[in-house]
């Protein structure tokens, strides 16, 4: 079993998903660590599968799929997150800034 090398943020942020064929699809972004983070939703990603992410506002990243088990997804960053960008979000998740009306899209 393979361990996490950075801990994961409890978070609920909408993100969008774009598939190399330029499909894109909704997901919520939880969990969300600089390494990775895992998705609900998405649409049918395969394991293996390179992807861009783009959570709430934020410019989309390049990512792999890891695992899925039902409609969660686990999700790796190509280049890690920067600490103070994962605090960010973890934070406006917290106070609110992120529309309850925003989560229930996705």
């Amino acid at each position: 079993m393979t361990t996490r090398q950075a801990r994961r943020a409890r978070i609920r942020i909408p993100g969008t998903i774009r598939t190399d064929d330029g499909s894109e699809h909704a997901a919520t972004v939880l969990d969300l660590s600089q390494d990775g983070c895992r998705l609900q939703g998405g649409g049918d990603l395969a394991k293996g599968q390179g992807i861009s992410l783009a959570i709430g506002t934020m410019a989309p990243v390049s990512a792999q799929v890891k695992w899925r088990y039902r409609e969660n997804r686990g999700i790796s960053f190509v280049r890690p997150l920067a600490k103070a960008l994962v605090a960010s979000l973890q934070d406006r998740d917290a106070s609110g800034a992120i529309p309850e009306e925003a989560e229930a899209a996705s």
